[in-house]
């Protein structure tokens, strides 16, 4: 999931960037 994250936030840790990723994509 991260390599079809368009957006790589190094401000926050990887389990948070997925969360919000999966919740966008669900969102979406």
């Amino acid at each position: 999931m991260s390599e079809q994250t368009p957006k790589k936030p190094n401000l926050k840790p990887p389990e948070k960037s997925e969360a919000l990723t999966v919740m966008v994509l669900l969102g979406l």
